[in-house]
């Protein structure tokens, strides 16, 4: 049996055909971007903005693909895999000449040995004067003060000089490469892909960003940043002020702003369970068709979708695989996480027993953007594990079959409609399965289930079912 993956799979995209594995429909948007990067020159940025979760490093591995495929010389630099490094020009022109000396044109590689030359150059002269000086001085003091900062605003100044002369020296050399990459290649800039902005340092991104804006951006020569671009406003400000304009100052990088478009819901929730091998430890999936609908249909983001499924997915793992139980607990698991990652609120009070089944139920289809769940395989699949659950939590020790009679004839019951025969006939089954007392191992201990979901949470629930019981 495949073991859970706690990150999940990187989508294999092959060489000869970069789409075979696209299950969120992204080769329309690159075809477009790709003939507008054929029309282009460059000095350009060009901003592709989405959401966490929302797939942007697959979209751009997809799109560096594509574009070899037409030709295009592609550099592809990983922001956050360099945060560690502190010096963003290092990194970025050590990707770049490295795609330089592996070129199989020998005045490529030539050039590209040119341009290391000149990076090594303005790296040694952009070393900090002024904290090297202050690093191995004595303190200023006397009458000699006055002298020795006159000296140092010279050094300062000739020191600038010659930083400017290495970066004209470095941009020059770059361009003409550049030059020689779209005459040889129908007039196709040089792509340099950065991913991953947003995870960075606010610091080093912002760095980045002005490395990239104002040493690298020469003729021939075309950013893409991948990034979200509100997340990183969000994270300048919190190290800036709330005065700092961080949209305006982050919109000037940009000379031509792509949102990614939003993928399809249930596509995304498919490829998760699929990546983190949720699908393959699941024999029966109607436990995942209740998950997949319901988060579908829920007004989560995707990111709280792909927390809710990886959270499922150490669960799971968590689970002896062996036991006679385990198919048992493990859909019981998913029907309990979309509780958990719908309503936080009501899930606590289910688990704190401070809540009956018919108002969990009743909320957890407010909160879903089709009702008509309700009334559907999977609503009386989802209702009939939150009525056994909610039993054990209550401590409710009425008869399960006089406690289930009870429920379908409630006038005032929030969840399976009396006149719904379906319905009931299928929630009937389901508590059956599930709530057998003639098959002690089939019996589900769902505190348990609980105290797992919770032993792998980021939130601390208080009052609740304690470890160890």
């Amino acid at each position: 049996m495949s073991k859970i993956r706690v990150q999940p799979l990187d989508l294999d995209i092959p060489k000869g055909d970069p789409f075979a594995n696209d299950s969120l429909d992204r080769r329309e948007a690159i075809e477009t971007l790709t003939r507008t990067l054929s029309n282009i020159e460059g000095p350009c940025i060009i901003g592709v903005d989405a959401p966490w979760g929302a797939g942007k490093t697959t979209f751009v591995k997809m799109w560096a693909s594509y574009l070899r495929s037409q030709d295009f010389t592609v550099v592809q630099f990983s922001a956050w895999e360099t945060d560690y490094s502190g010096d963003p020009f290092v990194a970025l022109s050590g990707e770049i000449i490295s795609e330089f000396k592996n070129s199989d044109n020998s005045r490529i590689k030539t050039a590209g040995a040119a341009v290391a030359v000149e990076a090594g150059r303005l790296v040694k002269q952009n070393l900090p004067l002024l904290i090297r000086t202050v690093g191995s001085a004595a303190p200023v003091v006397g009458p000699s003060a006055g002298a020795v900062l006159g000296n140092l605003a010279e050094n300062l100044i000739a020191q600038h000089d010659k930083s400017r002369n290495s970066i004209r020296a470095f941009r020059d050399r770059l361009e003409k490469i550049a030059g020689d990459l779209a005459g040889s290649d129908e007039n196709l800039p040089m792509i340099v892909i950065i991913d991953e902005l947003d995870r960075c340092r606010p610091s080093y991104a912002v760095e980045l960003l002005e490395t990239a804006k104002h040493i690298f951006s020469v003729n021939n020569v075309v950013f893409v940043l991948s990034t979200h671009r509100e997340q990183l406003a969000h994270a300048l400000t919190a190290i800036y002020g709330d005065r700092f304009d961080a949209g305006g100052y982050l919109g000037r990088f940009f000379d031509i702003d792509f949102r990614l478009p939003e993928v399809d819901r249930q596509k995304f929730i498919q490829a998760a369970l699929s990546s983190t091998q949720l699908s393959e430890r699941y024999k029966q999936q109607r436990s995942l068709q209740v998950l997949a609908k319901f988060l579908n249909n829920s007004g989560l983001s995707l990111r709280d979708i792909a927390r809710a499924i990886n959270h499922l997915a150490l669960v799971v793992a968590s689970m002896n695989v062996d036991s006679e139980r385990f198919l048992l607990e493990a859909e019981i698991a998913a029907t309990l996480m979309v509780l958990r990652a719908i309503d936080y609120p009501t899930y606590r009070r289910f688990v704190e027993g401070s809540a009956t089944h018919q108002q969990v139920i009743q909320q957890v289809f407010v909160n879903l953007r089709k009702d008509t769940l309700r009334t559907t395989t999977e609503g009386a699949f989802y209702q009939a594990v939150i009525f056994l659950a909610n039993r054990e939590m209550t401590g409710d020790t009425t008869p399960l079959w006089e406690a289930v009679v009870q429920t379908l004839t409630d006038d005032n019951t929030y969840g399976i409609m009396a006149d719904d025969l379906t319905v009931r006939a299928q929630f009937e089954q389901y508590v059956k399965r599930f709530g057998s007392s003639e098959v002690p191992y089939f019996r589900v201990d769902y505190s348990g289930i609980v105290r797992t979901i919770e032993l792998f949470s980021q939130e601390r629930l208080v009052g609740v079912v304690p470890l160890g019981v």
